[in-house]
Parts: C-alpha cells; structure tokens; sequence
C-alpha cells in the first residue's frame, strides 16, 4: 500500500514510526513541510520518502493522511487535488467529514482517525470514524483499532486524548514528591513508569468496569481509599469532568 502524510509533527513520526517497524512494508511518502523530521523519517526504511510538494504527496499515495493543525488544516486542503474514490484519512481534531468533503472539492472516501504517540511502539489505541477496511489495516498494525459509528461519539473520543499531558504531570507530582523525600529521581520514575504500565496492563486483560478495578484496589480503610477520598472531597475527579467540558466547547466551537 503506498500511504502518504501531509504534514511532518509528532503524530506522524508514531504513526510511520510504527509501521515501518510493522512486518508488512508500506510505500511511505512524506511532506516537506518539517524537513528535519522528514528526513529523520526517511533514514528509518528505505520504503520512505520525502516529497518535494504536498501535491506530490497526494499523486503518488492510496492512502492520504492529513495531519497538520486544525488552524490551517482547510486552507492546505484547498490547495491539493484529491482523485474520486481517494481514502484520506483524517488527523485534525474537530473537523468534520462534512467540512472535510466541502473544502476537497471531490468525493473522496474520508475517515478520521485518532492515532496516539503510543503507535510508534505499536501499541496504545486509535478510533476511527466511519467504519473501513483499509484504515482499520492500518492502525491495526500498529496497535487496536475503535471503530464508532457515530460522528459525535468519534468527537468524545477527542475530547478523553486532551488528557495525555495532564497524565503525565499527573505522574510527575509523585515523582517530584518522592525525590523531595530523598528517593533519587530516576529511581522514582522507574518505579512510575512500571507501576502505571502495569495498571494499564491489568486494564488491556480485564473486561472489569474502571470503577470495578479501583474497587479491586482498595482495602477498607486502606491506604488507597485515603487517597481516593481525599481527591473526591478537594473535588479532584469533577474537575476532572469539568475540564472535558471546556475541551469539548472548545471543539465544538471550532467546527
């Protein structure tokens, strides 16, 4: 399959990361856009290169992945000529397949995808919307696919990824907490980075609810119920839901 990429940012880099360390090989050509990111992409397998204009992209690929930043995302649209029947597939968060169909000009065969920086290790989640074969291949290779039929439920699904860089601060407060106490950084990130990648394991295994693992957790009386509770009482977890909220107006806002 020869698959093509309209902007070189991080989510590129996992995604063709990923499959050029997948067995099938794939015909990879890259934007010019980040030179240096394509051309570090480029070193990974002698199936990738680097185009000299994003029309080129778009002429030598079946598939066309569309991955630069909602600000500009309709303006680079509108410069390219797609071919009837095209699959393109979608990065930019809050762009409709409505929005999208308008701005190429040419019935193309759309879906959007939330591809994570997890799929440069093949592994991790992406959702795609609508339902199909092809793209399914692909990020199947490179992790588990969700497949939604909805549009609006593909666009929850946005709203949950915001949370990567909260996660990771989340993790950073202990790891900060524990060096204040004397326990030497790297040593607490080690232990971390373990400790959450184990959850995370035992969530990928189980077919039990989030809320059944915690409860799975927790002892009565035990050290992580004093936790929990005290985060439910400073309202840690409705903020939590509250922040969703802000994040869906905002791409709500954007359409």
């Amino acid at each position: 399959m020869r698959i093509g990429f309209i902007g070189s940012g991080g989510i590129t880099r996992a995604v063709v990361t990923g499959l050029c360390h997948g067995d099938a090989k794939h015909d990879i050509w890259l934007s010019p856009r980040n030179a240096e990111v394509s051309a570090q992409l480029a070193q990974l397998d002698d199936h990738v290169r680097v185009c000299e204009s994003n029309q080129q992209v778009v002429d030598a690929s079946d598939v066309v992945c569309i991955a630069v930043v909602p600000d500009i995302a309709e303006e680079v649209l509108q410069t390219l000529t797609f071919r009837p029947g095209q699959l393109v597939i979608s990065f930019v968060a809050g762009l409709t397949v409505d929005r999208l169909q308008r701005r190429m000009g040419v019935e193309a065969e759309i879906v959007r995808a939330i591809p994570l920086p997890a799929t440069a290790h093949r592994s991790g989640s992406t959702v795609i919307y609508p339902r199909n074969a092809e793209a399914k291949a692909i990020f199947d290779a490179i992790g588990a696919t969700v497949e939604v039929t909805e549009e609006a439920q593909y666009d929850l699904f946005s709203v949950a990824t915001a949370t990567m860089s909260t996660y990771y601060g989340f993790v950073e407060a202990q790891a900060q907490w524990l060096a204040q106490k004397g326990v030497p950084y790297e040593g607490a990130r080690t232990f971390l980075a373990g400790y959450y990648s184990g959850l995370a394991k035992l969530a990928q295994v189980s077919h039990d609810s989030f809320d059944e693992l915690a409860k799975q957790c927790t002892t009565e009386g035990g050290i992580n119920e004093l936790m929990q509770r005290k985060l439910e009482s400073e309202g840690f977890f409705e903020q939590v839901r509250t922040a969703m909220d802000a994040v869906q107006k905002r791409l709500m806002n954007g359409r």
